[in-house]
């Protein structure tokens, strides 16, 4: 998939809670794996972030966007 096998990444892993809702209404997710695919490269940016590293800003993933990000409160 990528050239550079050391490449840093950012992957956005979704919680339990929003991987069992998203099979919920995409079931081919569990039998697809080129949609599997598209799904997770939909979460990689191609670049090393950490938390601090976000606030409310667009951006886009390896495999198309993300959308807007905002980031969480922290107690």
């Amino acid at each position: 998939m990528f050239a550079d096998p050391a490449m840093p990444l950012t992957l956005f892993a979704p919680t339990n809670r929003a991987w069992r809702a998203a099979v919920a209404q995409l079931p081919l997710l569990k039998y697809t794996p080129d949609l599997l695919r598209d799904v997770i490269l939909q979460h990689v940016l191609a670049s090393p972030k950490r938390a601090a590293d976000f606030t409310a800003q667009a951006v886009s993933g390896i495999g198309g966007g993300l959308g807007a990000l905002r980031a969480a409160p922290t107690a």
